[in-house]
């Protein structure tokens, strides 16, 4: 049975990125739909254990739905990254700005990554081939260095309104207009606007 997290939260995109496959990345995650029944709980669980710091930026109400929103959008920007690089990946750097506002590590932020490939590679087990673990370690080193190279507030911005019109913001503000400290408000986030405020207190 098809895990119910690719499914039901992502299916489309999976549908779409997976038809006969021969994207490593893509592969992997392939794989993994068809031995779990729910990715969000395995990954949370491990990111805890790795990270017990991690748990206390979740409120318990409505924590679920925000892991579940976090951990689906990461994984559309990292099919996105590894793939045809559509503009989806954007929020990866979008991202890197609104967790620092959150006051969330980067080393943090750079882990969650790690995490899903270890989560991955647990379910997946003795189909996790070499080329795979090594299309990962290449995605690994390229999201450090895109994470990296957002340190300005102008980095950022850009990289915000990068995200909205990849995310078809048709009156999505200029890099100009980012100048303008208000800007990047309105931003699609990985932890959604309804999630946002069960995120830290």
């Amino acid at each position: 049975m098809p895990c119910s997290f690719f499914s039901k939260v992502f299916s489309r995109r999976l549908q779409t990125a997976m038809m006969a496959s021969s994207n490593p990345i893509e592969r992997s995650f392939e794989l993994a739909a068809e031995r779990c029944e729910d990715l969000t709980p395995l990954v949370y669980r491990r990111l805890f254990d790795a990270h017990p710091e991690a748990r206390t930026m979740f409120r318990t109400e409505g924590s679920e739905l925000v892991k579940g929103s976090m951990l689906a959008l990461t994984i559309d920007a990292i099919l996105d990254f590894a793939g045809e690089r559509t503009g989806h990946f954007r929020l990866i750097e979008a991202e890197v700005c609104s967790h620092d506002a959150y006051g969330t590590p980067r080393e943090l932020f750079v882990a969650f990554f790690g995490i899903i490939v270890q989560t991955l590679r647990e379910i997946v087990g003795a189909d996790w081939s070499d080329e795979i673990d090594a299309a990962w370690r290449k995605l690994l080193g390229d999201v450090e260095r895109l994470v990296a190279a957002q340190k300005t507030k102008q980095n950022c911005r850009s990289s915000l309104i990068l995200a909205i019109k990849s995310a078809g913001g048709a009156n999505a503000p200029s890099v100009k207009d980012c100048l303008d400290p208000r800007c990047g408000q309105s931003a699609p986030s990985v932890i959604t606007n309804e999630g946002a405020s069960d995120v830290r207190d």
